[in-house]
């Protein structure tokens, strides 16, 4: 490797799981030596009962990477495989990287950098771009679609996985969850970040693209159904238990903030438009639960009236009307006349340099104010 190993304890400790992929794990190896950052770094390769000589293809890079540590072990998933890491690392943060995928050269230095400005963030995160080949090289090719996120709010995670398949954390915070959910087969990772609303951590945004992810027909996310089932459940129970408090800055004794809240939420999802989305994909059923909530907390609620009457005509409106006119309308009068609480943590976003770096950093602000 082109850099020297770290002389101490490492900053970051990088696992990779390993599958038959004794092709790919050269290449995801190759340019994770390549990182900005690969000097603070060690990489632990779990062999989850391989059928292929991935221990060949470690062994090699070993005499250039003492940091690199492997293990082969039984057959177990992968979450399992991250958590026998996660028990191993020796750094402050712990990510993950996936022999298929790749990493942008300055992608871990972007993500610690968040990190390190931000303590009360316990996860770093950026954009990424879909690939159609395995260990894409940056720069990528243009016409690969660009996953643009937001900043964090607590209700994302109430609609779709906003890491991808790169997750950056501070590992005493993952180690305090307990890790990942090893019986789950894809799924896990998602369900950490339901983990974080709950316990009402922030986390940290890099708008710049970290990693390329192939779309591997044969993966775990795409093979089956399982994954988005897991999904289901995972976002399901998040929604059914989480309360209003955790979402935003309110107190649950004060009824009309609450309410004021759970209008907000019904208002974010008609608004759902998943980052990779072609178009907007609006949740009626959960924006009648929130709405209904709000009432409920507080039954003189006239926004949550208002948003419930608009919502019960949709029953009676084919989709294309709603999408053209009646959709426009609820969101016109929803975000017009209630503005929403503030969240629960703020949004935390890292300031990116014309070189893809981190020379500064800065809280986000909108660039207007919702009107009242």
């Amino acid at each position: 490797m082109a850099s020297e190993p770290p002389k101490s304890s490492p900053t970051i400790s990088i696992v990779v799981s390993t599958y038959n992929s004794a092709e790919l794990l050269p290449a995801c190896l190759g340019q994770l030596s390549r990182q900005s950052a690969i000097g603070e770094c060690e990489v632990l390769v779990i062999d989850s009962g391989s059928e292929q000589n991935e221990a060949a293809v470690c062994t090699a890079f070993q005499t250039e990477f003492p940091a690199l540590l492997y293990e082969r072990t039984p057959r177990e998933t992968i979450y399992s495989a991250w958590n026998r890491a996660l028990t191993k690392a020796r750094g402050r943060y712990f990510v993950n990287a996936n022999t298929d995928d790749s990493l942008h050269p300055h992608a871990l230095s972007l993500l610690k950098s968040a990190l390190d400005r931000y303590p009360e963030a316990v996860i770093a995160y950026g954009d990424w771009i879909w690939s159609n080949t395995p260990n894409a090289s940056f720069p990528v090719d243009p016409s690969c679609p660009h996953i643009r996120h937001e900043a964090y709010h607590p209700s994302i995670p109430l609609t779709y996985c906003y890491t991808g398949c790169t997750q950056f954390w501070r590992t005493e915070k993952l180690r305090q969850l307990g890790g990942f959910r090893s019986q789950r087969w894809a799924a896990a990772d998602y369900e950490a970040l339901t983990d974080i609303v709950r316990r009402r951590w922030a986390a940290a945004y890099v708008p710049a693209p970290i990693a390329a992810y192939y779309q591997n027909p044969a993966g775990l996310s795409l093979a089956s159904q399982r994954s988005f089932q897991e999904f289901v459940e995972i976002r399901n129970a998040l929604r059914e238990q989480v309360p209003i408090s955790a979402i935003y800055d309110v107190d649950e004794a004060d009824a009309t903030a609450c309410a004021a809240g759970w209008v907000g939420l019904a208002q974010r999802a008609l608004h759902i438009y998943a980052p990779w989305a072609a178009g907007p994909d609006p949740d009626f059923d959960y924006a009648t639960f929130a709405a209904q909530q709000a009432l409920t907390r507080d039954p003189s609620s006239r926004p949550a009236k208002r948003l419930l009457k608009a919502l019960a005509k949709k029953q009676r409106t084919t989709w294309d009307k709603l999408l053209g006119r009646r959709l426009d309308q609820v969101r016109g009068m929803a975000l017009s006349r209630v503005p929403e609480p503030p969240p629960r943590v703020k949004p935390l976003v890292a300031a990116i340099d014309q070189d893809g770096r981190t020379p500064h950093h800065h809280q986000w602000k909108p660039s207007c104010q919702r009107p009242a």
